[in-house]
């Protein structure tokens, strides 16, 4: 299970699918992107995952983890036919969710269900993980604060 670290073999173009739709306007102000990756390997590969400054709260085979930002790279091993779908928050806009410090899950991954109250979707898809997270950005009892104007479709700022 050699890594082609170089990717000249373009093996993840080749054996991976890849979507990014859009939030709804009740979510944008704190979802930067979704995103969905299908694979299918015959022999496990060795995905390089960048850091970006953002949290991930991801959807794979029935669970659903929260991805505090990581300092580093990491590898995720790839076999067999997967999919994973991911939900990008803007920078500085997961602290509401949380309900505290983002540097919390900073280099860690806890189950969704801690922050996010109520059943996991039967399949992760846009419309249904909306309704999983998004109770929160409509309810103002149950969920976070608006992100400050400032951050509002404009570019996210680092929290």
């Amino acid at each position: 299970m050699a890594r082609d670290v170089r990717e000249l073999a373009g093996a993840w173009r080749t054996f991976q699918r890849h979507a990014f739709p859009g939030p709804s306007p009740d979510l944008a102000p704190y979802v930067e992107r979704y995103w969905v990756v299908r694979w299918n390997y015959r022999e496990p590969y060795r995905q390089l995952i960048v850091p970006y400054p953002n949290v991930h709260l991801t959807f794979r085979e029935g669970a659903a983890t929260v991805n505090g930002v990581h300092s580093g790279h990491r590898v995720k091993v790839l076999t067999g036919d997967g999919r994973v779908f991911g939900v990008a928050f803007r920078p500085g806009c997961f602290r509401p969710f949380l309900r505290a410090p983002v540097s919390a899950i900073t280099d860690r991954s806890i189950d969704a269900t801690e922050v996010f109250p109520g059943d996991l979707p039967a399949v992760a898809e846009v419309a249904s993980v909306e309704d999983f997270c998004g109770p929160g950005c409509r309810s103002p009892t149950r969920g976070p604060r608006r992100p400050p104007e400032s951050s509002r479709g404009s570019p996210p700022t680092r929290e």
